[in-house]
């Protein structure tokens, strides 16, 4: 990888959709070089995938509820993990380090959607 590899990923971390064309204009190469370097670095698994970002508002919903877990010794992170992921809306779950050792989140749509 060199400065302009970088430059490109400094480009799509701001807006992973932005066009080749306008990458290229920004970092200064042309539009073939600046797709070519993203194909190179997705061969290569620097670029492991895409994401999206969802204005949750616009759906509805007013804010994200985070619970912090924390499990017993006796009791499996991954079975509590499973149990969340079955959970209505919870849209992200992870084992952490620290006081909690789970994390889930959670849209929300007002306190009764808290409740449930």
């Amino acid at each position: 990888m060199d400065k302009t590899d970088y430059l490109i990923l400094s480009e799509l971390l701001k807006d992973a959709q932005m066009s080749f064309l306008k990458v290229a204009k920004k970092v200064g190469v042309s539009s073939f070089t600046a797709k070519s370097r993203y194909e190179k670095m997705k061969k290569q698994g620097i670029i492991a995938k895409t994401t999206i970002t969802i204005d949750l508002s616009k759906l509805g919903y007013q804010g994200k509820m985070f619970l912090l877990i924390s499990t017993s010794s006796s009791q499996s992170k991954l079975a509590t993990i499973e149990s969340l992921k079955k959970m209505k809306n919870i849209v992200v779950t992870s084992e952490i380090i620290g006081p909690y050792n789970i994390i889930a989140i959670a849209p929300i749509t007002d306190f009764n959607s808290v409740k449930e």
